[in-house]
């Protein structure tokens, strides 16, 4: 069985149109082989998911990835290429930052997509101080 067939299978136009949904960014997943995936980067008020599109099967795209938003302990992008955005995941520990998981983007606009996820990012640690 591949990683594919245990993955979810959602309906991508249901999913962008979840009340929940802050924020929905068309890009493309960037693997670490350079490999590029159609994907959707949705922002919910505590998460962040990445649909990948299932480029067989029109308009449903499988559950890439679901991370907390408390979890960025890093954004970043090359001046190069601004496009390209680099997601950190990982705990604030005594020692320093622990990595746990990082995640490449392709975003057209990425200055309006990592200001909103930023603002999302900051409404998270807001509520969890208070």
């Amino acid at each position: 069985m591949s990683d594919d067939d245990r993955k979810e299978v959602v309906n991508i136009q249901t999913w962008i149109n979840k009340p929940d949904i802050k924020h929905h960014f068309p890009c493309s997943e960037v693997k670490e082989s350079g490999h590029m995936f159609p994907s959707h980067l949705l922002v919910t008020t505590t998460h962040m998911y990445c649909l990948r599109e299932i480029v067989s099967r029109k308009g449903f795209a499988y559950i890439q990835s679901r991370q907390a938003l408390n979890a960025v302990v890093k954004i970043t992008s090359k001046k190069k290429h601004p496009e390209l955005i680099t997601f950190k995941y990982g705990n604030s520990t005594a020692s320093g930052i622990e990595i746990l998981a990082i995640e490449r983007y392709l975003i057209p606009n990425a200055g309006d997509a990592t200001k909103a996820i930023k603002l999302q990012i900051m409404k998270v640690l807001d509520a969890l101080e208070s």
